[in-house]
């Protein structure tokens, strides 16, 4: 494997912790399972103002990153770790919830609009770009009448979390492997975006 591996830093949007397994929270909810599955153990960092995981891959190194901060400060965090240890934007995959895609669905991407979501602006606004590469985990839109807010601060359904953990098991264990494998980008959008789980 090259030395120069594809990302460098994962990173799970989140709000504080009285929020994990709301639909907001699904970055996190993928990190702590790639933490699990693959690597040692979040740890508590306050220095990074949040919880942190290192991934060996043979000469690479994979930090992994949730947030203690509030959705909208998410950016604080990954731009404080990404200036100490000189990550650049393009080797940051940032997960988080998108209301566009239905609960089992993915799709990845580098660049592009916040597109309404306000800890990836916060992401771009503190690392001064918008190329860093966006794994983005379906979550549906909201009930009749229900507003968006309400919706992503609340828990998904058992169906709808079922759909979510599925997409976030086979997702993460695509990813691990392609790190390992050193797969290049477009081989990995291809079968991230063609995960859809439906009951």
């Amino acid at each position: 494997m090259r030395a120069n591996c594809l990302f460098k830093l994962i990173a799970g949007l989140s709000n504080p912790k009285r929020y994990s397994g709301t639909r907001h929270n699904v970055g996190e909810l993928f990190v702590k399972f790639f933490s699990k599955k693959f690597g040692n153990k979040l740890v508590q960092n306050k220095k990074f103002f949040g919880k942190i995981d290192k991934l060996s891959f043979l000469n690479s190194k994979v930090f992994l990153l949730v947030s203690d901060l509030y959705m909208n400060n998410n950016g604080i965090a990954i731009s404080h770790f990404c200036n100490f240890y000189h990550i650049c934007p393009k080797k940051i995959l940032v997960v988080h919830d998108e209301l566009d895609l239905p609960p089992g669905s993915l799709r990845i991407k580098i660049g592009g609009s916040y597109n309404g979501h306000k800890g990836v602006l916060s992401v771009e606004e503190k690392l001064g770009s918008s190329e860093f590469y966006r794994l983005r985990i379906g979550i549906g839109r909201p009930y009749k009448n229900q507003k968006v807010s309400e919706f992503v601060l609340n828990f998904p359904d058992r169906l709808d979390r079922e759909l979510i953990s599925l997409a976030i098991n086979r997702s993460s264990s695509y990813l691990y492997s392609a790190i390992q494998k050193d797969i290049c980008f477009s081989k990995i959008q291809n079968y991230i975006n063609s995960i859809n789980y439906k009951f």
